[in-house]
């Protein structure tokens, strides 16, 4: 049967009128890995929980508290990254490049020669092996693209000016 190792550490909130609880959780064996580890924490002050919350980004890490027009700023960021990275995409100018894109990889002698145009593109980040199980071609690759990878692939004028400004909404001051 499997047991956790559970830690739990109390911190005075906020406000200081109660507490932030932090738990660790690890499997209860000599040869635990970092990735079996887990972080949560709760707040446990009413007033704090109206305007912090706890944030990380996945489970494996560490949690924060952070205010909570934060969050939500980041959030909306992420959203207006994500809004205009789709309207480069679908730009005049990116329906243009693309077939071009395509043929560059396409054209490519060999699976080799392929994979490098790939990567170089950035486009794949695998190693040869992995790339000649499943092989694929520059529509695939080219159908995976971000807005923005495209836009650094052409390195069009107006396609990256619309990356820089859809960069610059992405951005956002964000303390974790």
């Amino acid at each position: 049967m499997a047991t956790d190792d559970v830690t739990k550490r109390l911190v005075t909130c906020l406000c200081g009128k109660s507490t932030v609880t932090f738990i660790t959780s690890m499997p209860d064996h000599p040869w635990v890995r970092a990735s079996q580890t887990s972080y949560s924490a709760t707040i446990d002050c009413k007033e704090c929980r109206e305007n912090y919350v706890v944030y990380q980004e996945s489970y494996k890490d560490q949690p924060g508290i952070v205010h909570r027009d934060e969050v939500e700023a980041k959030n909306a960021a992420r959203e207006n990254y994500w809004v205009a990275d789709e309207a480069i995409k679908q730009s005049e100018e990116a329906e243009r490049l693309r077939p071009k894109i395509i043929a560059a990889i396409d054209n490519e002698s060999s699976m080799a020669a392929r994979l490098r145009k790939l990567i170089e593109f950035g486009l794949s980040d695998e190693s040869y092996g992995t790339y000649r199980k499943q092989p694929y071609g520059g529509v695939e690759a080219i159908g995976r693209a971000t807005g923005a990878t495209v836009a650094r692939i052409g390195n069009n004028e107006a396609l990256s000016r619309n990356y820089f400004a859809m960069f610059a909404l992405g951005t956002c001051c964000f303390r974790k």
